[in-house]
């Protein structure tokens, strides 16, 4: 049998000739569907690898000082630190001044932190039943590993002034 090819020449009609080149053309089409599929399941999947956010920034629990009142790396052992922060226990103090149990913390970015507090603003702290719990904010930007900037408010506004913190190891001497 002979059969007429597109440009006009003849060559002899071979029937399996023919029908392997029709499944060669199916199976060629069938891996492309499916290497199309693989790739564009896999490549969502690639970006959310590299678009992962990075690891959530916490101050280091322990004792924090205002820089500028005590500029010493080390505090003296007579020294009491401004704030002491505990996020693994969710508090946060500064000596008599006020006590905060922490509500919320939201990551604002990667350097920034939104809490929620219920806060002892009057000092009373010993007894349970004399505390006055207010609902206060605190925020904290990073500065580096072992700084940062805290603004809180006052009975629910922003009139105290932002301080930097710095992490104030336990004295090594005491």
């Amino acid at each position: 049998m002979i059969g007429m090819l597109a440009n006009g020449d003849e060559r002899p009609f071979d029937r399996e000739t023919s029908v392997d080149i029709r499944h060669d053309v199916r199976t060629v089409a069938l891996l492309a569907v499916a290497a199309g599929y693989l790739i564009g399941t896999a490549l969502p999947a690639l970006a959310q690898d590299v678009a992962k956010s990075p690891e959530k920034w916490r101050p280091k629990d322990g004792a924090y000082t205002v820089p500028a009142e005590h500029p010493a790396d080390e505090p003296p052992c007579e020294v009491m630190p401004d704030f002491h922060i505990e996020f693994r226990k969710k508090f946060i103090n500064a000596g008599e001044a006020f006590g905060c149990k922490i509500r919320k913390i939201t990551d604002v970015s990667k350097d920034a932190l939104h809490l929620d507090l219920d806060c002892d603003e009057d000092g009373s702290g010993g007894d349970p039943n004399d505390i006055r719990w207010q609902k206060e904010i605190m925020t904290l930007r990073r500065i580096d590993e072992n700084s940062f900037v805290m603004h809180m408010t006052k009975k629910g506004k922003f009139s105290w002034p932002e301080w930097r913190l710095r992490y104030w190891p336990a004295p090594k001497a005491c």
